[in-house]
């Protein structure tokens, strides 16, 4: 998840009852892996300026989902053991 102030939202995880995750320094700009109040982990990140204003080559539109995959174990436990 983009966020426009890492420190600020990694802050609001904390408020909202999750886990906030150490803020690292990377070549992009800040970053952070939390968990939500429900242990599901999420990660956001604060581009720095070069990032965030250079344009994708093959942009997708907006709310474009590129792709989903999900497991359900139970479902797939008789075939496995």
């Amino acid at each position: 998840v983009h966020v426009d102030d890492c420190a600020a939202a990694v802050a609001r995880v904390t408020a909202l009852g999750g886990e906030p995750g150490e803020i690292t320094e990377e070549g992009s700009g800040l970053n952070a892996i939390c968990r939500d109040d429900q242990g599901n982990t999420f990660h956001m990140g604060t581009l720095i300026e070069e990032y965030r204003n250079h344009p994708h080559p093959d942009p997708l539109p907006t709310g474009e989902l590129l792709f989903v995959i999900v497991l359900f174990l139970s479902s797939i436990k008789p075939w496995f053991g």
